[in-house]
């Protein structure tokens, strides 16, 4: 198999993990507030320290990425990105209560934060070198393997929560096993010899900064989706049903965005960047809108299908216009975006929290529909890009 086409299975099934992680974490955060007794408000600076680690994470990662070639970087980064999600679950569940659980969980949380904050970066610039060397888009299908993972995970974060296994060692089991089946094919990922244009400065110009501010909002809607929509869900469970019934919504909404961006391309070649964007934020806005207004589980879960179709392509195509942006090299236009867009990942959930402690989760969630209507107004951002 050519390096090329070799590099580019490597690095999905890297993005396939990696949501994987986050499938799981979104499934068994219900059992985080349950083993500590959070409120809303104390899970929301979990939250947020998870997001800390995510900013610490990503300048080094820019940086090591520049040294030392994404390649390696991503290297680095996979292993301490799978195992640092388990952590805080982990020691929330198994710790005795005499232990400092909460101290030792938050510190957990930064770490979870800095691993996954880094790999982001990292893998998005060597899928952006893989995409250059075969000559043909793939950004959308890297994306989708990582809804993919999503999909898989949250669906066996359920099921080991149905199964009474879901404390936190059956997550550990299946990182684990995706962890070991990586860490030699990731010696495939493309050289630092052939990403030497990734190794300029991040060009922080205007152009990038306005489609790095439409990223952070498709970004801040993936975040809160995957960290609060289980416990949305809870509120509408028919009585005596399990809280592993509640990932239903993270799980459909991760079926819908896979499948979706699987046919990315096709979609954006036939009706162009600015329809494509247009109709996206129309249903992140409606998607929204249904599932906090739901009355019962089946019709939560239908909202989070229809903001998973809108989120779908968003990402690949604002990436796919930095990396086309006049006078930046395609790799350095798509890791500064993504390091800007990878922030509202990470601040979107604890900023949820906050608004559900001063409000309501319900309306907290439903106010995100104007990041869908911002995706609208700035959609022409891109053809002029």
């Amino acid at each position: 198999m050519p390096a090329n086409l070799r590099a580019r299975w490597v690095i999905s099934a890297i993005f396939l993990a990696n949501g994987m992680g986050y499938g799981l974490w979104a499934a068994h955060v219900p059992i985080l507030r349950d083993a500590l007794g959070l409120t809303e408000s104390a899970l929301s600076l979990i939250l947020m320290l998870v997001a800390v680690g995510a900013l610490l994470g990503m300048p080094v990662s820019g940086w090591l990425g520049g040294r030392i070639g994404t390649h390696r970087a991503t290297q680095i980064f996979l292993p301490l990105a799978l195992v640092s999600v388990v952590l805080p679950i982990l020691l929330a569940v198994f710790l005795p209560e005499t232990a400092p659980r909460l101290t030792l969980v938050a510190i957990s949380a930064i770490l979870f934060g800095l691993g996954n904050g880094a790999l982001d970066v990292a893998m998005n610039a060597q899928a952006s070198t893989v995409e250059k060397a075969l000559g043909y888009p793939m950004l959308s299908s890297c994306h989708g393997f990582f809804s993919l993972g999503g999909l898989l995970g949250a669906g066996l974060g359920g099921g080991l929560i149905l199964i009474d296994f879901g404390r936190g060692e059956g997550m550990a089991a299946v990182l684990f096993v995706a962890l070991v089946l990586l860490t030699l094919p990731a010696r495939h990922l493309l050289p630092a010899a052939a990403e030497a244009e990734t190794k300029k400065k991040f060009p922080f110009t205007g152009a990038v900064f306005a489609l790095g501010a439409l990223a952070f909002g498709c970004f801040m809607v993936e975040g809160a989706v995957a960290d609060w929509s289980a416990l949305l869900l809870t509120i509408v469970l028919p009585p005596g049903a399990s809280v592993g019934w509640a990932a239903a919504g993270y799980t459909a909404y991760s079926l819908a965005m896979a499948c979706c961006r699987f046919a990315g391309d096709r979609i954006v070649g036939r009706f162009g960047p600015v329809r494509t964007l247009a109709a996206s934020g129309i249903a992140i806005a409606a998607g929204l809108l249904i599932a906090v207004t739901a009355p019962v589980l089946v019709v939560g879960a239908g909202g989070f299908v229809l903001v998973g179709l809108g989120a779908a392509n968003v990402v690949p195509v604002l990436f796919r216009a930095s990396a086309n942006l006049p006078g930046i090299s395609p790799s350095a236009g798509v890791a500064a975006a993504a390091s800007l867009g990878y922030a509202g990942f990470l601040i979107g959930p604890p900023l949820i929290g906050w608004g559900a402690a001063h409000s309501s989760l319900n309306l907290a969630l439903g106010a995100l529909a104007v990041m869908g209507l911002a995706l609208l107004a700035g959609r022409r951002l891109v053809m002029r890009a």
